[in-house]
């Protein structure tokens, strides 16, 4: 997709990739998130207003 959209190529993360192999401590998923009280604070509806840059560019 990156190459597709002119974007340069990522490298595999390798070490990360391993890890995830071995699997994840078990976790809820709860916590808040600092875009999620950067939203509250600034009174935002829509999460785009305050995230540094949108997913698309990540």
């Amino acid at each position: 997709l990156r190459r597709a959209s002119g974007k340069p190529e990522m490298a595999l993360d390798e070490p990360f990739l391993a890890a995830l192999e071995t699997g994840l401590p078990e976790c809820a998923g709860v916590a808040m998130g600092l875009d999620r009280l950067l939203m509250l604070k600034l009174g935002s509806r829509n999460i785009q207003d305050v995230i540094a840059f949108p997913i698309e560019r990540a």
